[in-house]
């Protein structure tokens, strides 16, 4: 059985995995739908501050290395 290898098009960023995994369940798969809004161009601190646990948002653990590169793939302002 051959299995293809993934190209281009199918590969996932770290932080694009990480963000499924911890947070597209509220800020859906595209970070731009789901019941917590839309986190495109928000600054980084502002998600920072967030996964610290504010508001209706609970705290979400992620190491600093996790953190950049959810930061990283949002694209998120400095």
């Amino acid at each position: 059985v051959l299995i293809p290898s993934p190209g281009p098009a199918d590969e996932v960023s770290d932080g694009q995995l990480l963000f499924r995994l911890r947070c597209s369940l509220c800020h859906g798969e595209s970070a731009d739908d789901g019941p917590a809004g839309d986190l495109r161009g928000l600054p980084s601190a502002v998600i920072r501050r967030a996964v610290g646990g504010f508001e209706a948002m609970p705290k979400i653990p992620l190491a600093e290395n996790e953190l950049t590169a959810i930061l990283d793939w949002l694209g998120a302002a400095e």
